[in-house]
């Protein structure tokens, strides 16, 4: 239950962070969407066993960490949970891969380096993501989804999946709380109370979103002209911020050998 609350108060917490008035916030959404996604593309295309070159992208993450004050300890603390998922990626590979290669001209497991080099894409693409999310509304990115001609249907359903999450978890907190007052002594969810359970928070939550899609559509919602049409205009430094990032990006790639 303790988690659940967390877990609750921690992407309201991101959303307002997304919505405040940093530096970062400020800068138009599709800049910040594109530099994203060429970072993502770039640092996933680093060869694998090109540990020292891996290492230089986390230039990035480190100056937006610092430019944007977002907090280094508080984005672990909330991803703790992807990062071990996401250096599980390549945990095997010294034992799937035992040939010797040369490292800083000593005799490397070419595993282990791979290993390290899936892990540290893995945890710099994840820390982009999180300073895309806390630093731009999902209504902007979804905004800038749709000037990329992001087929509107799928920005929609983008949108609405991410308003949905957080009326599943509230639905379950309620669920939750009222199993708790009619078994005050019990500690946790019974499992013969799962299925049941399960069903009638999923059933809540329908209705509950059909409640919450009625109200859209009573304050003027239409997916061809609503959130998906930004009107803020590119400033030059959108512009500059772009074409830096992608420059440094570049000539991080192709350079650094």
């Amino acid at each position: 239950m303790k988690k659940l609350e967390s877990a609750i108060d921690e992407l309201h917490k991101i959303s307002d962070a997304a919505a405040g008035e940093g530096v970062l916030n400020s800068l138009h959404p599709l800049p910040k969407l594109l530099v994203t996604l060429i970072y993502i593309a770039i640092v996933v295309s680093v060869d694998k066993y090109r540990l020292h070159e891996v290492v230089y992208f986390a230039v990035y993450p480190i100056f937006m960490f610092s430019a944007g004050s977002l907090g280094f300890s508080l984005c672990l603390k909330r991803i703790k949970l992807i990062l071990p998922l996401v250096c599980l990626v390549g945990i095997f590979d010294p034992l799937l891969n035992d040939d010797i290669i040369l490292f800083m001209e000593m005799g490397v497991n070419a595993g282990i380096i791979s290993m390290l080099v899936l892990m540290i894409k893995g945890i710099l693409t994840v820390l982009a993501s999180y300073i895309l999310m806390v630093t731009t509304p999902m209504e902007k990115i979804c905004a800038a989804l749709s000037m990329l001609r992001i087929p509107k249907v799928i920005v929609t359903q983008v949108m609405l999946m991410h308003r949905y999450i957080m009326l599943l978890m509230q639905e379950a907190r309620r669920v939750s709380n009222a199993y708790k007052l009619r078994a005050a002594d019990q500690k946790g969810i019974h499992i013969s109370a799962w299925g049941s359970l399960t069903g009638q928070m999923v059933l809540r939550s329908i209705d509950r979103a059909g409640e919450v899609y009625e109200s859209m559509l009573l304050r003027g919602y239409n997916p061809e002209t609503s959130f998906l049409t930004e009107t803020m205009a590119l400033k030059r430094r959108d512009v500059l911020m772009l074409i830096t990032w992608t420059a440094v990006f570049i000539l991080m790639k192709f350079l650094i050998r």
